[in-house]
């Protein structure tokens, strides 16, 4: 696999050999995109198999299975996850092709813990006769045990074509201009008296312990987009936690919620969500 590339760190997209796009040569080339995300099943009876392919094939307990199998019960019975995914690549798509003298994209969409798996796009894509592609996991936050495993999976694929991996974009300015917009419009829906002491949550799913002896970047990258969000809805008040803590022991950072709010802009919001 090439080198890392960091989404905003480059004027343009690298390719193997540190090809550029628009050069010379190349611009009637069609280029790739493998867009990649965590997968989920298509119907209930999927779950045993998906928690197997999530677990490593470790033994699941049909307790987990049940409980995993009524959470998705609740929301419709399957995962949206790949129609989520396949519309921010057909969005993705349509934005790379906006130039009409631009070179033509095409993004794929393939799923680390199911189908469409990465091994199978990455197979039917050589057979068309792709040679590389740019890959970018729906995961703005660099781990080994995150975006690292997704890469891994491209790799145990054993695929000729070259995938150039986006590692991390968790500083992207269009990232964080819309998770602000976001929190905004959430707000809104606060009373406007008490609208500037709402605290503002910011959760994270939580990773094990281990990876606190690797230097691993994920604590970091995650508390530079709460500080580059946060200054985004200056002065709004915030708080930090981490979530998903309860399935897999050994896993730290447990549920642990930073206040930065007030009593007295407690005490407000309490008194008006009882009035409301």
């Amino acid at each position: 696999m090439a080198t890392e590339t960091a989404a905003g760190e480059r004027g343009g997209q690298v390719g193997p050999t540190g090809f550029e796009a628009g050069g010379e040569g190349h611009a009637s080339e069609t280029r790739h995109v493998l867009m990649l995300a965590y997968g989920g099943p298509d119907k209930i009876e999927d779950v045993p198999d998906y928690l197997r392919d999530v677990r490593n094939h470790r033994p699941t307990s049909e307790e987990l299975i049940h409980e995993i199998a009524e959470r998705y019960a609740e929301i419709g019975g399957r995962s949206p996850i790949l129609e989520l995914t396949r519309a921010q690549a057909d969005a993705l798509e349509a934005k790379l092709n906006e130039a009409p003298d631009g070179p033509r994209w095409r993004v794929h969409v393939a799923m680390r813990h199911w189908h469409p798996f990465i091994k199978d796009v990455l197979a039917e894509l050589e057979g068309e006769g792709v040679r590389w592609m740019v890959g970018l996991v729906m995961a703005p936050h660099y781990s080994r045990m995150s975006i690292g495993a997704y890469y891994k999976r491209v790799e145990d694929a054993g695929s000729p074509i070259e995938v150039v991996p986006v590692e991390r974009w968790h500083l992207l300015p269009g990232y964080l201009d819309a998770l602000a917009d976001r929190v905004r419009d959430s707000l809104l829906k606060f009373p406007e008296q008490v609208r500037n002491d709402v605290p503002v949550i910011f959760s994270a799913h939580s990773l094990p312990e281990k990876i606190l002896e690797w230097d691993d970047p994920y604590p970091r990258e995650l508390r530079e987009t709460v500080a580059a969000v946060a200054e985004r809805i200056a002065p709004q008040p915030y708080t930090f936690s981490y979530q998903s803590a309860a399935i897999i022991s050994g896993w730290s950072f447990s549920i642990s919620i930073r206040s930065r709010w007030t009593p007295i802009a407690s005490a407000r919001l309490m008194k008006s969500t009882s009035m409301s």
